[in-house]
């Protein structure tokens, strides 16, 4: 195991930026308005340590399970959304911002409960296949109620005559009693966000309901709001969508077994997060000593 050693001006000088960094971590001090770039640079990190140390790894899987799959593709979503995330420079985007730190947020929820319930694969699978089912035979029904309409339903009528007898069968098998399946855990988000706890439950308590707001129509999360509140709301986004980009990581991190590769990589992910957060020369190169780029 590497240990990277630190002189004494640099352990206090880290201390401090660590004390900082944990004290917004956990909402006891922060101010997204003033430290939005902050909370930008944050992501960015993260987003790049992913890309050094995780990515590559990840992409080189040979063979993987079913499961792994599904991992990887709810991790690649989460990927492309927080390179576009950081490309946006101006607070004036808020609605893209929040909506793109939403996703973020409700993928490492998935993500989350995957890692947690270990028949998760079999489930998700039939879950895709059941909701393929509700869509064809809602989009088929609107097609036999407004035959006029110009929709190509024959492509879902084979779909359904295939498909749908097997489906059902299998999704009484796996939920009996359930008539209708939201989601292969049987509960809403709030219901995943409680099971997880912790950061989980306290963005969708206290922040995802403003999220929301700027996803769907109306002006409830726009009426009466000053100018300087959307760059908070945007502050407040950045640092959602890198709480749960680095909680999706560490999951990837347990899933394919990262550390024995990069056994340091969770270390890169804490001084990524801690070095926006350095106030003096000191903490900063005592952040860069921590990751390597300058010798202690």
């Amino acid at each position: 195991m590497l240990v990277i050693e630190f002189q004494q001006s640099d352990r206090i000088a880290y201390a401090e930026a660590e004390i900082r960094w944990w004290k917004v971590r956990n909402n006891s001090v922060m101010n997204p308005y003033q430290d939005v770039d902050r909370f930008r640079e944050y992501l960015s990190n993260i987003n790049f340590v992913d890309k050094q140390s995780i990515r590559p790894i990840v992409e080189s899987c040979i063979n993987p399970s079913l499961r792994e799959r599904i991992l990887t593709l709810n991790y690649d979503r989460a990927a492309i959304n927080a390179e576009l995330l950081v490309s946006m420079l101006d607070t004036r985007q808020f609605q893209a911002i929040s909506m793109l730190a939403r996703n973020i947020f409700e993928i490492s929820v998935e993500v989350k409960l995957i890692n947690l319930h270990k028949d998760a694969a079999s489930k998700i699978e039939l879950f895709n296949r059941i909701e393929k089912l509700r869509v064809a035979k809602k989009l088929v029904a609107y097609k036999d109620k407004y035959p006029s309409e110009a929709i190509h339903a024959e492509t879902y009528r084979k779909f359904i005559s295939k498909n749908e007898s097997q489906i059902l069968t299998e999704q009484a098998a796996m939920w009996p009693g359930t008539k209708k399946v939201k989601h292969w855990t049987l509960k809403d988000l709030s219901g995943r966000a409680d099971e997880l706890g912790g950061i989980f439950r306290r963005i969708y308590e206290v922040s995802y309901a403003e999220f929301s707001w700027q996803v769907h129509g109306g002006t409830t999360g726009v009426l009466n709001v000053s100018s300087s509140a959307f760059a908070f709301l945007a502050g407040i986004s950045y640092k959602i969508a890198a709480d749960s980009y680095g909680e999706i990581l560490e999951v990837l991190i347990r899933e394919f077994h990262i550390t024995t590769i990069d056994e340091i990589v969770r270390q890169r992910i804490q001084h990524a997060q801690l070095y926006p957060f350095a106030e003096t020369p000191e903490e900063k190169e005592a952040i860069l000593a921590a990751l390597g780029v300058r010798q202690p």
